[in-house]
């Protein structure tokens, strides 16, 4: 399953972003390998990477603003985010910036945590043009 919503246009009608950044939760790095997948389909040029799996993730909070575009990408353990990712993820904050969230699943249903993920990105300041 996949949506995308159709991002904010200009008055010339081209969509405005500075900046692409990937975060990513990947112990197995298969969800980091799916984020730069979906980052190398939608520009050329290279994003700005976090990888938040490990202790090395920046402290404190992060603002993106909305004329940049976060890609969020976890696996998904029984069905949910991972209670780490989750804390990690709340140092993201948005105003009003574009997000593509991105949940990854092996051989179980990945049932709400795609809405999870969703959720907690509007819950943060992110405006969720496409999840997956």
């Amino acid at each position: 399953m996949f949506f995308v919503k159709r991002a904010q246009k200009t008055k010339n009608g081209a969509v405005n972003l500075q900046n692409i950044h990937s975060v990513f939760f990947s112990p197995t790095e298969t969800t980091r390998m799916v984020v730069q997948a979906v980052v190398r389909g939608i520009t050329k040029s290279p994003a700005c990477e976090q990888d938040i799996t490990l202790h090395t993730f920046p402290p404190g909070r992060q603002l993106f603003d909305k004329d940049e575009l976060l890609i969020i990408g976890a696996p998904v353990y029984a069905g949910r985010i991972p209670g780490l990712a989750t804390r990690r993820l709340k140092r993201l904050h948005g105003n009003r910036t574009p997000v593509i969230a991105i949940t990854v699943f092996g051989n179980r249903a990945y049932d709400d945590a795609l809405l999870e993920l969703c959720d907690q990105c509007t819950a943060q300041g992110f405006s969720v043009i496409g999840a997956g």
